[in-house]
């Protein structure tokens, strides 16, 4: 009889050692009358989470550090001493702390499939396909609309010459070399003087403009001058073409411009850094819902980029160091226990 009643003890002091400290926990919480979403609330956590431990289901949680830092945070929050508890923790399942990873809103839904972060490259380069065929796209429409527009203003040069030089009163005296030849044959029939009155009160005008004293001396290279007059107003009017021109090119160079600055608008990367001098798990997500870092991370240095604000879960924050745009960020404010969860860069 004896013997019964010490190994009945015996048993009950073993299921006691191996009961694990979500029991203990859940009668606290009901002695204080809060509810599951109250301590998951305080402690950061998901209704999810807290129940698991309040039931000792540890091999759907994450590793057993971060269910350590979870029973530690639990306890402080009501007010218990934490040491029995871990005790009793280490004593169920220590030797049982499952290997499979996972993130804290996979646990929430309840998936048991491994995640996947390779299946998002996939995605990262087909939008880096896309952006380099908008690029390439813009560049080639920006490239044909300025071959198209660029000889358009080419034959408008011609077509600016001869209205230049028409309104130009400087061919207006080279009509007047024309009569002149007449004189060669006038000696014999002297009444043809009468035009050459017609021809004296030009000269009395042309001193003012001082454009006619040129023509006086060019009549006897009566062929001459005529073409080199001309190639001067020529060169004139090339340059008002080419002026012309250019603020054509210089609209369509701002148009080129432009298109590019809309097409390349990036998205806006930052920076994060952390150093790990020891084993810490992490989990950091940016604002496209992209998975930058999910892994037990071991002493070393990782630096990503991605889109703020970034979604960051850190265990053990003793052997973490974050930095943001080359400052430091201060994790035990956002701690709770050894796991901090905080966002970083709001846009």
């Amino acid at each position: 009889m004896a013997e019964s009643d010490t190994n009945k003890a015996a048993l009950d002091a073993d299921q006691q050692e191996s009961a694990g400290p979500g029991p203990l926990l859940r009668e606290a919480r009901l002695r204080a009358k809060m509810s599951i979403e109250q301590v998951a609330e305080a402690l950061y956590l998901s209704r999810y989470v807290i129940e698991q431990v309040e039931q000792n289901d540890f091999a759907a949680l994450p590793p057993l550090t971060f269910v350590r830092g979870y029973v530690r945070s639990y306890a402080a929050l009501l007010d218990m001493d934490a040491a029995p508890l871990l005790a009793r923790l280490d004593n169920l399942g220590g030797a049982q702390q499952t290997t499979t990873v996972r993130s804290l809103s996979e646990l929430e839904s309840m998936s048991k499939r491994k995640p996947k972060p390779v299946s998002r490259s996939p995605g990262l380069l087909g939008v880096a396909i896309v952006l380099a065929l908008l690029l390439v796209g813009v560049a080639g429409g920006t490239w044909w609309l300025t071959r198209d527009q660029a000889p358009g203003p080419e034959p408008a040069a011609p077509a600016t010459t001869p209205a230049e030089t028409a309104p130009t009163p400087e061919p207006e005296p080279e009509p007047e070399p024309e009569p002149e030849p007449e004189p060669a044959p006038e000696p014999d029939p002297e009444p043809e003087p009468e035009p050459q009155p017609q021809l004296e009160p030009e000269p009395q005008l042309g001193p003012e403009p001082e454009a006619e004293p040129e023509p006086e001396s060019e009549p006897n290279p009566q062929l001459d001058p005529e073409p080199q007059a001309e190639p001067a107003p020529a060169a004139e009017a090339d340059s008002p073409t080419q002026s012309a021109i250019t603020p054509d090119q210089s609209s369509e160079l701002s148009d080129e411009v432009a298109d590019g600055g809309v097409a390349a608008a990036p998205e806006d990367l930052r920076e994060l850094a952390l150093t790990f001098n020891g084993d810490s798990w992490m989990e950091v997500r940016d604002a496209r819902g992209e998975r930058l870092l999910f892994d037990m991370m071991r002493p070393g240095r990782e630096t990503l980029r991605g889109v703020p604000p970034f979604e960051i879960v850190v265990g053990n924050i003793q052997h973490v160091s974050l930095t943001y745009q080359n400052e430091e960020v201060d994790l035990e404010p956002h701690a709770r226990g050894d796991v901090a969860r905080l966002t970083l860069g709001d846009s």
